[in-house]
């Protein structure tokens, strides 16, 4: 391998690193702190919101398998793992947008359904980003 490879990868995995795998464990804990808050303010039991996690986990169980399947088996010019890495940030991404919306919007029972979609969508993404991620560092530096 060439040396410009070796040090264009060697940029990629530093750039890649802090926010993949630092970013993910801020956005959960940024999670934890802005959720109940956000749910005392829309009057939302805090049952319901643990209930909505318990699902995106069981969900998660399933989609993890599938992502893992077809990231194996992707074809993609940029990489096996790079697609499924970039369309897990975008709904995480996504994710925070509706979170930030909930409290925007007047009506406080489809600001609660907003808020709730945003957890299940966090859960789910930030879980499914790991099949991928780890592969795709587990190539990047053996």
């Amino acid at each position: 391998m060439s040396e410009e490879i070796k040090r264009k990868r060697t940029i990629w995995n530093k750039i890649l690193h802090v926010p993949i795998q630092g970013g993910r464990e801020l956005i959960w804990t940024a999670i934890g702190a802005y959720a109940i808050p956000s749910m005392e303010i829309l009057g939302m039991p805090a049952d319901v919101g643990s209930t909505v996690f318990s699902a995106s986990s069981f969900v998660t169980i399933f989609f993890v398998l599938i992502v893992g399947v077809l990231s194996d088996r992707c074809i993609c010019s940029i990489g096996k793992r790079k697609p499924f890495i970039i369309i897990c940030v975008i709904f995480v991404i996504f994710a925070a947008i509706m979170q930030f919306l909930s409290l925007k919007i007047e009506d406080q029972a489809t600001g609660a359904i907003l808020l709730y979609a945003s957890f299940f969508v966090y859960d789910l993404f930030l879980w499914t980003l790991q099949v991928p991620m780890y592969s795709f560092f587990d190539g990047e530096f053996q």
